[in-house]
């Protein structure tokens, strides 16, 4: 077998699927096959790189150490055919290294190869956006964030750019600061689908602290920027968070009741400069923004109550749209969320939200009886002042109902 690695080049094709099928059968002869791949792995031809390095990681899967030097090796080649910029195997090679884990040590170094171009197509300018993240470390994450401004407010690459600077955030603190002060300019930006990418960026960024311990190619992915679209998954986070709520209530007790599962970042350690939360409220009162994704809206809005003051005058206009069922639960999530932070504004427009999802069939009546009992641990009085208005609210219903019955029967 080492004596045909020679004629890889020739014969990729060919040799590759056969290759993979072979297993060496002891140390010695593995220690010729990855000999004989060396040469390979210095080749400049993209298919053929891509092959070697496939094969090499399946011959070396029980020696994971050997991965870096290979990673190593591959490097100035990788850099080589970057440096082409032919599209096609570019896209080709940043594909193929997505999948490699983590690279940032080996190729961080050597990032301005990876940087998006305004003149590349725009299914490479998303693979790049793709693929800088993994290469980002704290000497260039800046450097980053700084090259992918301005497709920020490209058309075909808007949503990628401002979701890889929400990833880049969570290098370090620098570029933590660093994309709260350009999401003060992108939720400001005239298009609603700039200002939607900029709100999905916001919570990714304030709900999950700098970590300079874990490279983020390794890190899980993030709750909100795993959502498909902001339109519809937004609210199976928040009942996920709700029943987990509801299963931790413990009313019959006096022993110490279980804490809730916490944000990544608990809400009082949230430091929101003040011209951004201007911004969050100029955001989430465009009317266009509201209609284009409400449940985003809602979740942010419910989740960032505590500061912003105009949450409540901001819930009442929302209240007046004409909502789907699923996100009539998202505005009953988000009412409870604003009820917590902002009891005395927010008692008679949460009641009166209630009062509608218990009069709607199906789910969200079932989600505002979890945000019902969710309250009555938070605070300690709000199960009083909530059953309070919901209870007369409901008497009025069943009186309406009894008159309306008296009066047909006679």
């Amino acid at each position: 077998m080492p004596n045909q690695l020679h004629i890889f080049t020739i014969n990729c094709n060919l040799l590759f699927p056969v290759s993979l099928r072979y297993s060496p059968k002891s140390e010695e002869e593995l220690i010729l096959l990855l000999n004989a791949l060396d040469e390979l792995l210095l080749s400049r031809a993209p298919a053929v790189l891509v092959a070697v390095v496939k094969l090499f990681l399946h011959w070396t899967q029980d020696h994971p150490h050997l991965k870096k030097d290979m990673l190593e090796m591959i490097q100035p080649s990788v850099c080589k055919i970057l440096s082409r910029n032919v599209s096609e195997t570019s896209y080709l090679l940043l594909d193929f290294l997505s999948t490699l884990g983590d690279i940032c040590k080996v190729f961080g170094p050597h990032y301005k190869y990876f940087l998006v171009r305004a003149k590349d197509p725009g299914y490479l300018k998303t693979q790049k956006l793709k693929v800088l993240p993994l290469i980002s470390t704290e000497d260039n994450v800046c450097c980053l964030m700084e090259e992918v401004k301005p497709f920020c407010s490209d058309y075909q690459s808007f949503r990628g750019a401002v979701s890889c600077m929400g990833l880049l955030a969570k290098v370090s603190h620098a570029a933590h600061n660093m994309c709260l002060s350009m999401l003060v300019t992108l939720l400001d930006a005239p298009a609603e689908r700039v200002v939607i990418a900029a709100l999905e960026c916001l919570m990714n960024v304030v709900l999950s602290p700098p970590s300079v311990e874990k490279n983020i190619s390794e890190s899980p992915p993030d709750p909100v920027l795993s959502q498909s679209s902001s339109l519809g998954n937004v609210e199976v986070q928040n009942q996920t968070t709700l029943e987990e709520s509801l299963s931790q209530l413990s009313l019959h007790t006096e022993e110490p009741k279980p804490e809730l599962k916490a944000l990544p970042m608990p809400q009082n350690e949230l430091e929101l400069p003040q011209n951004l939360t201007d911004a969050i409220v100029r955001a989430l009162s465009h009317e266009h923004v509201q209609e284009a994704a409400p449940s985003l809206v809602l979740y942010v809005l419910g989740t960032l109550a505590p500061y912003l003051d105009s949450a409540p005058d901001i819930l009442q206009r929302i209240s007046s749209l004409a909502f789907s069922p699923s996100v009539h639960a998202d505005l009953v999530t988000a009412a409870a969320q604003i009820f917590i932070s902002r009891p005395a504004q927010t008692q008679l427009l949460l009641a009166a939200i209630l009062a509608r999802a218990f009069k709607c069939v199906g789910e969200p009546a079932s989600r505002a009886a979890l945000i019902y009992a969710t309250l009555q641990e938070h605070p300690s009085d709000a199960a009083f002042l909530l059953g309070a208005t919901v209870k007369q609210s409901f008497r009025s219903n069943n009186e309406e109902c009894q008159e309306q019955q008296l009066g047909g029967s006679d």
